[in-house]
């Protein structure tokens, strides 16, 4: 098969056809696991950002019709934010010098983040055996690695408190608009909210003011 990319005709070979055919089709079969829910969550993530990374790589994104990276990670924004994909991504990226990518899927997307937060306050670091061995742990939690770094690597966290999983939910396009007007509500009230912080702690500020306002009527 062949496009266009930049006035240029672009050629691919019958073996990166097949795997561009191949690859499309997991990600296909990676959004639809992401969608059904379930533990499944925390390692399909990992599999996912690995499988946009090879797209990223080979450039796939052309034959597919999309004129652009940016352009093609966008339009599966309405099945996981873009934002949520390139942070994905690039803990996938970063820590692929150190941890296997059968160590990665193990240890799930929230741990994995949970390294890359070292990396990116150290870059030259070598995480320690005993950060990988608590991120292999399934019986340890992101909390359990979240303090194991801070006294191995010396990297505490950003933000207080511990993680909270709210969740995800199915919406209708009405009820999305609904809590959406909600949302954009709560950020202009006064006093405003920042919105040049990360995009989980701006939600967090929105859902107290949301809280807030049903618990003082």
């Amino acid at each position: 098969m062949s496009d266009i990319e930049g006035g240029k005709l672009i050629q691919l070979s019958e073996t990166e056809q097949a795997e561009a055919d191949q690859l499309k089709q997991t990600i296909d079969e990676q959004f639809a696991l992401i969608q059904s829910h379930g533990r499944v969550l925390e390692t399909t993530f990992v599999e996912l950002a690995k499988s946009l990374k090879r797209v990223r790589e080979t450039r796939y994104w052309i034959p597919w019709g999309y004129h652009s990276w940016t352009s093609y990670i966008s339009s599966l924004h309405h099945k996981v934010a873009r934002s949520t994909l390139f942070q994905y991504i690039g803990a996938v990226e970063a820590l692929s010098g150190q941890i296997s990518d059968e160590d990665l899927t193990k240890m799930g997307i929230k741990k994995a983040l949970e390294l890359k937060r070292v990396l990116s306050a150290k870059p030259d670091a070598l995480l320690t055996d005993k950060v990988r061995e608590v991120a292999l742990d399934p019986d340890k939690t992101t909390d359990d690695l979240r303090v194991t770094v801070a006294e191995e690597q010396g990297v505490t966290p950003e933000y207080p408190g511990t993680w909270f999983d709210l969740g995800t939910v199915y919406v209708t396009a009405d009820e999305k608009k609904l809590i959406q007007r909600a949302f954009n509500i709560a950020v202009r009230v006064d006093p405003p909210l920042s919105t040049a912080v990360p995009e989980w702690a701006l939600k967090k500020s929105i859902i107290e003011r949301l809280c807030q306002e049903f618990l003082s009527t």
